[in-house]
């Protein structure tokens, strides 16, 4: 079932602005999408500390807001939307954490070269039904749905694959990519490691990876 709403939907935004005087950031409210998109022409999210502020947003909007703001700091279109799709839909599922706040930290990293915006992926070992992608430090949305469309092409022919990726990045909501699969009538399973956070049982510090 498409997790699609057909009514907008309440999204935190980021919200601040650089006084270009005093040549500091300074907090203002957004209350209109059109302050929005001036925060996308003017490229503000890129530094700064960032506060929250509440709007109503249309899917197609947000979409819109969040591919042009990747577009602005040097993401390709294609690139762009696969990001705009992923947090919105994050937001539209109740997937906040992982939603339209993820922006400031994403666009952090690229300003600062921790992730690529147009990156160079590519195959490292592949037979049939598996494949290994170098990722070269993609976004993390933009290597994982590429590696799910690998997987389901394999998947296709063979019946069963499975594509691991490396040099990624922070990959969002995983339902994303197994929604994909599940578009195409497959059994899709995403899962990924991350930094030491959950204590195992009878133990005081995090070790779960």
């Amino acid at each position: 079932m498409d997790a699609r709403l057909s009514k907008p939907l309440e999204l935190k935004i980021p919200r601040l602005i650089y006084h270009e005087k005093l040549k500091s950031w300074r907090y203002a409210p957004l209350d209109t999408f059109e302050e929005v998109q001036y925060c996308v022409r003017e490229n503000i999210f890129q530094k700064g500390r960032v506060v929250m502020s509440r709007i109503i947003v249309p899917e197609k909007e947000s979409q819109a807001y969040v591919s042009k703001l990747f577009q602005t700091i040097g993401a390709e279109k294609k690139h762009a939307d696969v990001v705009a799709d992923h947090l919105t839909m994050a937001e539209m599922r109740g997937q906040a954490s992982h939603g339209l706040n993820r922006i400031p930290f994403y666009t952090q990293k690229l300003e600062h070269g921790g992730y690529k915006a147009n990156p160079h992926m590519k195959i490292l070992r592949e037979d049939a039904g598996v494949a290994l992608l170098d990722a070269d430090d993609a976004l993390g949305a933009v290597s994982c749905s590429h590696a799910m469309e690998l997987c389901m092409e394999k998947a296709s022919r063979t019946g069963c694959a499975s594509v691991a990726v490396t040099h990624s990045n922070h990959i969002g909501f995983l339902a994303y990519y197994t929604m994909m699969a599940a578009k195409r009538n497959m059994i899709g399973i995403a899962v990924c490691n991350s930094g030491s956070s959950t204590a195992v049982w009878g133990t005081r510090e995090g070790a779960w990876y």
